[in-house]
This record gives C-alpha cells, sequence and structure tokens, in this order.
C-alpha cells in the first residue's frame, strides 16, 4: 500500500514593484502630481500587501516624504495592479525628488530585492517654471503658449506645462506662469 502519495510543496510568496511613473517631472510647488506604481505577485499565491511611495529630496540627503500608502487585495498570482498616488506638494521644500515604492514584504517571502523600485524624478519649483531651472522666464511662457489648447491625449500635450493639472493647456495656465514672471530660487 500507498500513503496517499500527497507530496506538499513550498508555496513561494514574492511580490514586487515592476514600475514607478510619475504624470509629469516638474510640478509648481503647491500643485499636484500623480504616480502610478505596477505591482505584481510573482509568487505561487494570492496576496494581500501594502504598497507605500515616497519622495527623497536629493540634497540635503535624509530627507525623505511618504507620499501614501495603499493596500493590494487578493492579487491573484502572475497578476499586475497599477495603483494612483497623488502628490499634493503643499508645503514641501523646492528641489528635486527621486521618487521610489515599497511593497511590504508578505508572510514567507525571501525575494525582497524586487520590492523597492525607485525610478524618476520629480522637480518641485515655482508654479510657472515648467522646464525646472528655478525660474520662470520668457522660456516658460513661451513653451507654454507654444502648445496651448492641447489636451491630454493629443500629440502635443506636455504634462509638465499643465501646471494646474487639469489636462489641458488654457489661459489658466499661461495666467499661473505670469502671476510668478521674474521669480526665480534661490
Amino acid at each position: 500500500g500507498t500513503s496517499g502519495g500527497w507530496c506538499l510543496a513550498a508555496v513561494v510568496h514574492d511580490v514586487a514593484v515592476t514600475n514607478v511613473t510619475p504624470s509629469k517631472t516638474v510640478v509648481g510647488q503647491g500643485y499636484s502630481v500623480s504616480i502610478n506604481v505596477t505591482v505584481a505577485n510573482q509568487g505561487g499565491s494570492t496576496e494581500t500587501f501594502n504598497v507605500t511611495v515616497y519622495a527623497d529630496l536629493v540634497l540635503p540627503i535624509g530627507d525623505e516624504i511618504t507620499i501614501g500608502t495603499q493596500t493590494v487585495v487578493n492579487l491573484l498570482v502572475g497578476a499586475n495592479k497599477t495603483l494612483t498616488y497623488v502628490w499634493n506638494t503643499i508645503g514641501v521644500a523646492k528641489g528635486n525628488y527621486t521618487i521610489s515604492a515599497y511593497a511590504w514584504p508578505v508572510p514567507g517571502e525571501t525575494d525582497t530585492t524586487d520590492n523597492t523600485l525607485t525610478d524618476g524624478t520629480i522637480v518641485v519649483t515655482i508654479p510657472g517654471d515648467v522646464d525646472g531651472d528655478f525660474d520662470v522666464d520668457i522660456y516658460d511662457v513661451v513653451k507654454i503658449c507654444g502648445i496651448y489648447g492641447a489636451k491630454k491625449g493629443d500629440p502635443n500635450y506636455v504634462p509638465n506645462r499643465d501646471i494646474n493639472c487639469d489636462g489641458k493647456i488654457d489661459i489658466y495656465d499661461v495666467v499661473i506662469a505670469c502671476s510668478h514672471y521674474g521669480q526665480s530660487d534661490p
């Protein structure tokens, strides 16, 4: 006789961050930017886990901001999910930030090297500085006016020039830039 022939294999638990994509690379201080984070279940069982997104000020080192944490519920084996985080930069220091996402390890996970992904930088600057050089000058105004009327989805739409993130390049973006015209930082 046999004992039934059952063999229990260890289930692998493995979640990963596979993509971090900010909607824009330059944002006026006090405005928002969205960040899409894609996570994957690379293990052998359905998983529920938290994902946190951070912004790290390049200089000085160690000034890390938690943008937000979301919970992924019951992500199936082999599945991906994209989460959207909104970073409101009211009160955030101007500067260059690197963006990273961290999938908190699930119980029994041993491969944690792919749980963190740092990808992309966001410049927090003066509203109207659409080229990220920390001043609002004629070059910024020309860049906005050069695609005036463009809407999200149009081939000429440039997210960095949509200062108020309303999906279109319009008079409101021009007014924001002009109201800060001549300002520089520092």
